[in-house]
């Protein structure tokens, strides 16, 4: 396929690399592990290095793989109790995402921590390790080209999504080939057409968070190209079941999928969202003027429809 900028995404696309970066990917784990963060895994499970607290296990593979994700904070501490463990293969594949995403404070430059995870891909492109170290070898290398770099990953994205369908990087891949191809596309085929291949793919989703994540962006896609405001409904209406950890951000979800309904006319469902917002979000800012909505429209709905008998 071929893409090029088609100008700027919409701002809420770009929680997607806040994702990446934050404990909220991790909203089905308990947030008690993911703050009280004690000990490590052995070498012993498949060779990666992850953090639990005693006594607890990750009841899912993806738990484990997402530790892999680069966070600023935990990445060089893992990495130092990696080299302490003598896992080379782990230390090697910390080593080149910190520096990727901070070339003057790693170790390596960028085109040698690329380098180096085409390295551990080579000798293995399926273990935990390999398929992370795909999902951010796949990142533009940011060259003069930039329609050439955004379809080489996008490529690569879907080649990682159709090769490891199941897994968390797989599915992660996935969803950085939905916005390349939804909003750099440089193709025949139409938006419409586009967001009906991707609904189709991304059903497949199987973690919930990433599911979520899919979710939310179809239906800002559906919105900003302006084709479907009920299938985006649909899509924020099945976000907002799966929901976010973060209270701050289900709150702003619940906002906008609240005035969505209004507009298509489901005004009993934007009730419930809204009665959902002020439990979720008792202290926010927006509190009183959405309680007044809620209010003005229990009223509208008590209302008899005009022409009715009394």
């Amino acid at each position: 396929m071929e893409v090029t900028r088609s100008g700027e995404w919409p701002v809420d696309h770009l929680a997607l690399d806040f994702l990446e970066t934050s404990a909220e990917l991790l909203g089905r784990l308990p947030m008690d592990r993911l703050h009280r963060i004690r000990k490590l895994i052995s070498p012993f499970s498949i060779a990666l290095v992850v953090f639990f607290d005693a006594g607890r296990s990750f009841s899912e593979e993806w738990e484990q793989e997402s530790m892999l994700l680069y966070n600023a904070s935990s990445s060089p501490l893992m990495l130092s109790k990696a080299r302490d463990l003598g896992n080379t293969r782990m230390s090697l594949y910390l080593k080149a995402i910190i520096a990727m995403h901070h070339p003057p404070k790693g170790e390596l430059s960028a085109d040698e921590a690329r380098g180096v995870l085409q390295q551990l891909i080579e000798v293995s492109d399926s273990d935990q390790i390999g398929v992370a170290a795909r999902f951010y070898l796949a990142r533009a290398p940011h060259t003069n080209n930039h329609a050439e770099d955004v379809t080489r990953s996008s490529d690569a994205y879907l080649q990682l999504y159709q090769d490891a369908p199941n897994r968390f990087f797989g599915q992660m891949a996935f969803l950085k080939h939905l916005l390349y191809y939804l909003y750099e596309y440089n193709g025949s085929a139409s938006a419409e057409e586009r967001l009906a291949e991707m609904e189709k793919m991304g059903e497949g989703l199987s973690i919930p968070d990433l599911s979520r994540s899919f979710h939310h962006s179809m239906g800002e896609a559906y919105l900003h190209f302006e084709l479907s405001d009920s299938k985006a409904f649909e899509h924020w209406k099945r976000a907002h079941e799966i929901g976010f950890a973060n209270p701050s951000a289900q709150a702003d979800l619940q906002l906008r999928l609240g005035k969505l309904a209004e507009k298509i006319g489901k005004l009993e469902f934007a009730v419930i969202v809204y009665q959902d917002f002020l439990k979720t979000a008792p202290r926010d800012d927006r509190k009183t003027e959405i309680a007044q909505r809620l209010a003005a429209l229990t009223s509208q709905m008590r209302k008899p429809a005009s022409g009715s008998s009394p």
